[in-house]
């Protein structure tokens, strides 16, 4: 696993801003050297790596890289991998050799002189008794002699890497001698030779001879020998040297079968190492017997009538022996700390190492001293752990791991040692098997290295923009931006990071290797109008860094707004006649200039002003227009100046302005009837009532105009017409308000935002035809007739 990390130090970027008023630059002039750029310094790059420096930490079968080497004695430790980890086997073991030898039946024995008592008994012999020996000894020169009987023996195991923890020699023998004198059978003044010895009262020449006054006595010695196949070292381990066999009183003929007498169990141990020393794994075990006949008087003879051997039993444990000093280490060799730039330098901030180890079974207690050691190239780490802390179940062998930072090189490859190291000599009667796995060295070390000066070109729209870093754009058109990324030697920087920033998230530049630039194109859509900077960054490894502040100007689309009212063209004239009540159609179309033909603008903020709230035309998209229907209504008579605006973001924003004239509507007053006669005159009387009614109609539309001031005026009369519903105006007039004669009056329609209506109309008055009536006393006459009354009659006359 590599985790990297890169830092740039001593590396500052200074904003500067342009000026909005961009200025012209001259693409003949020559570059200037000194970039306009954001001050920069060279700066450092630090690499920051962990990284985990062992291969197969697991131990996976095969186990490569890891290996194993040992030192000291490699019987003692052996190295095995299973179940992905590694082992470290302390080799222990145990035995018991054991050697019996009846000889009543076992006669595979070596009889051989004793070299410091060459000469033989008169009869040796294994037999069905055992190693049987008869001597008779008659003051000839065989006063002492002697054999043995050799075995060569052989362990099953090299006694070099093991210890004889015990031991233990039986021997049996028994013997029968004569004790006292008794006739020869060769004559009757010849004597056998008795044996003599210390305890005697006399010596043994005849039954009244003097006292014994020997020095020693007569005695055998039997032994059993241990020694090294050389008989370089020999040693007596068992032995019975009699000193009463052979007593007279009380008598001692024979000894029964009786074991020897064994040296302590330490030096029998002690001789068997040593005798085993030579070869490790044969040895000679030797039995004898050697018969002493002391001269003590003259004529002296003894009679060893049968001494035996019967059996021989040897038999010893032993344990492994574990050598100081003995090592076993599993290894790896790594790589060396790569050096990715040549020139740069590494320096080591941390390195770990840590693994999991346990152990089978409990570290002996005879060994305190041994101890798990870790090396990093040969050097060893200051801190250990001793075998005896060891568990049955994984644990770290350090809680974090071992510091080892000190001791690791940054100039040669990294060899890992864990090693088991066997600090005292002991012995071991089981393998103890201790185990790692997960086994880690994790390094984190910096490479630094000095950034290689760098340049930056600058293109916009191909057109190089290095000192200038601005172009003004219409909105709506892309924007290519290229850059070359140079190195102090100028040549094209490949594989670099150029990102465009402040545009929504970081972008990419695309590498034209061929070309060698970068370079993207966005659409000023992605732009608001007005300035808008950009930083352009570029950088890789090892490189300077650098940021250029660019600027792209935003200008709005260029538009055109035509005017048609009532299905005509009024963009120059701006103004229209409108009659009164009439609906008045105000249609514009408003289309992006920048493009041939020019195309609609889709969406577009279309509103009327100068009658109140503004008011939103309706967008007609199948004629690509905007249109509203005015009711001239809401204009009133006369001059009426409105305002169309129309705006999209990113267009130019266009108003016109425009007159609306509205004109009264046109009426007349289509009949008038006198007393329900079309008429314009009448002949009446005066006094009479006349019924005067009329129509008032549109004049366009024939329609009857209600709500109208309908008047009939003249000379001394001015009267007003009652409206009666939906059909006409009347009113009655009395003649009698007239002159007689010929009046001349005028019946006039008016209401507002309508043409004033008249029309002149005669009424000719005509005196009344008068006529009387008489009454006399109640009773009519004519005028014809004639009433006779007599003088002094009162007459009751009434005219009427």
């Amino acid at each position: 696993i590599i985790i990297t990390f890169t830092l740039l130090t001593n590396f500052f970027i200074a904003s500067f801003f342009f000026n909005q008023n961009l200025f012209d630059y001259n693409q003949n002039n020559e570059k200037n050297s000194n970039y306009d750029v954001a001050p920069k310094s060279q700066g450092i790059i630090q690499e920051f790596y962990t990284k985990e420096w062992l291969d197969n930490p697991t131990f996976e079968t095969p186990i490569d890289p890891w290996y194993n080497t040992t030192e000291g004695d490699s019987s003692d430790i052996n190295a095995t991998s299973d179940f992905n980890q590694a082992n470290f086997e302390v080799i222990g073991n145990k035995g018991k050799y054991e050697f019996y030898s009846d000889l009543t039946q076992d006669s595979n024995w070596n009889k051989v002189k004793n070299p410091n008592f060459p000469a033989y008994p008169d009869i040796a012999i294994i037999n069905s008794s055992g190693a049987s020996v008869s001597h008779y000894w008659d003051e000839s020169a065989d006063q002492s002699v002697a054999v043995n009987w050799n075995r060569l023996l052989e362990v099953p195991v090299n006694m070099s890497d093991y210890t004889i923890t015990s031991a233990n020699l039986t021997a049996i023998f028994n013997a029968t001698v004569q004790a006292t004198p008794s006739i020869d059978d060769n004559g009757p003044d010849d004597f056998t030779g008795a044996i003599d010895v210390m305890s005697d009262s006399g010596v043994d020449t005849n039954p009244t001879g003097g006292y014994f006054q020997g020095s020693t006595g007569d005695y055998v010695r039997f032994y059993v020998l241990l020694s090294d196949i050389n008989n370089n070292s020999v040693f007596e381990v068992a032995h019975n040297q009699t000193w009463k066999l052979g007593q007279d009183s009380p008598l001692i003929d024979h000894i029964d079968d009786t074991v020897m007498v064994t040296v302590p169990e330490n030096i029998l141990i002690f001789y068997l190492t040593t005798v085993l020393s030579y070869n490790f794994k044969n040895f000679t075990i030797s039995i004898g017997m050697r018969i002493w006949c002391e001269d003590n008087f003259a004529q002296d003879a003894d009679n060893w009538k049968l001494l035996i051997i019967k059996s021989v039993n040897l038999n010893f444990t032993y344990e492994k022996k574990i050598d100081p000093l003995t090592a076993l280490s599993w290894n790896q060799v790594g790589n060396r700390i790569p050096h990715k730039i040549v020139g740069s330098t590494i320096d080591i901030t941390n390195a770990t190492l840590n693994f999991k180890y346990k152990i089978d079974k409990n570290w002996t207690t005879s060994s305190p001293n041994s101890e798990i050691r870790v090396y990093i190239n040969n050097r060893i780490h200051s801190e250990t752990v001793k075998l005896s802390k060891a568990k049955s179940a994984f644990q770290d062998i350090k809680s974090g791991g071992f510091d080892v930072k000190d001791i690791v090189s940054k100039d040669e490859n990294i060899t890992v040692s864990i090693q088991v190291y066997i600090a005292d000599s002991f012995t071991l009667n089981e393998t103890i098997t201790l185990s790692i796995d997960n086994a880690s060295l994790l390094i984190s070390y910096t490479e630094s290295v000095i950034e290689e000066t760098t340049t930056l070109d600058l293109l916009l729209n191909s057109i190089d923009k290095t000192l200038e870093k601005s172009i003004e754009v219409t909105m709506g058109n892309p924007v290519n931006i290229t850059t070359i990324y140079k190195n102090q030697t100028l040549n094209f920087i490949q594989n670099a990071t150029v990102k465009l920033i402040g545009l929504g998230s970081p972008k990419n530049l695309s590498e034209n290797v061929v070309l060698e630039h970068y370079n993207i194109t966005i659409h000023t859509s992605n732009l608001n109008l007005g300035n808008n900077f950009l930083t352009i960054s570029a950088s890789k490894k090892y490189y300077e860094s650098i940021e250029i502040l660019i600027n792209i100007q935003v200008i709005e689309r260029e538009t055109d707004l035509q005017l048609i009212l009532d299905r005509n063209n009024k963009t120059l004239d701006k103004s229209i006649q409108m009659i009164y009540g009439n609906s008045g159609n105000i249609t514009i179309t408003y289309k992006d200039a920048e493009l041939e033909p020019n195309i609609h603008i889709g969406e577009a903020v279309v509103n009327l002003t100068g009658l109140g709230a503004p008011k939103n035309l309706i967008v007609d998209p199948k004629f690509e227009q905007y249109f509203f229907i005015i009711d001239t209504t809401d204009l009133g008579l006369g001059n009426t100046f409105l305002t169309i605006n129309a705006q999209k973001e990113n267009y130019t924003a266009q108003s016109i302005r425009f007159k609306i004239e509205v004109l009264e509507r046109n009426s007349y007053i289509d009949k008038v009837f006198l007393n329900q006669t079309e008429s314009l005159g009448i002949e009446t009387p005066w006094n009479e009532t006349l019924n005067i009614a009329i129509t008032y109609n549109d004049t366009v539309t024939n329609s009857f105009i209600d709500n109208a001031l309908v008047q009939l005026t003249g000379t001394g009369i001015s009267r007003t017409f009652t409206e009666n519903g939906p059909y006409n105006y009347s009113l009655d007039l009395n003649t009698g308000d007239l002159q007689l004669g010929i009046n001349f009056l005028t019946i006039s329609a008016k209401k507002d935002n309508y043409t004033l209506s008249t029309v002149i109309m005669t009424i000719s008055v005509l005196e009344r035809t008068t006529y009387f009536e008489i009454f006399i006393n109640n009773s009519k006459y004519s005028t014809s007739q004639f009433y006779n009354s007599s003088i002094g009659e009162f007459l009751n006359v009434t005219v009427f």
